[in-house]
């Protein structure tokens, strides 16, 4: 943070400037509670670069600014991109899983 608009240094990668990663220092939630269309916040269980402790303010602050706009859904044992490591190594993916219940979502809304 002590160069917050540096496009010259970087971290993890030459991608990712100090510029890029100081824009996420600031918290979502207050701009989401601006928003007064329906939400919906899909989070796994084992993303570890969302940690799942992380996400609960969300439903917390809705609750607290008595707002009833947000669906807040987890999914137990997936990661960051919806999908789940096996025993053996691999993969099963369950992105299809979480488009389908965000499009059930979309019809009921």
């Amino acid at each position: 943070m002590k160069h917050p608009n540096a496009t010259d240094k970087f971290w993890e990668g030459k991608n990712n400037s100090y510029n890029r990663w100081s824009h996420f220092s600031e918290p979502p939630i207050d701009n989401l509670l601006q928003i007064n269309k329906p939400i919906f916040v899909a989070i796994g269980t084992k993303d570890q670069a969302v940690p799942i402790e992380s996400t609960y303010l969300i439903p917390i602050e809705f609750i607290r600014h008595k707002k009833n706009n947000l669906t807040f859904k987890t999914y137990l044992n997936l990661d960051h991109g919806f999908g789940k490591e096996l025993k053996n190594g691999k993969f099963e993916e369950h992105w299809n899983d979480i488009f389908k219940d965000f499009l059930e979502w979309v019809n009921k809304e």
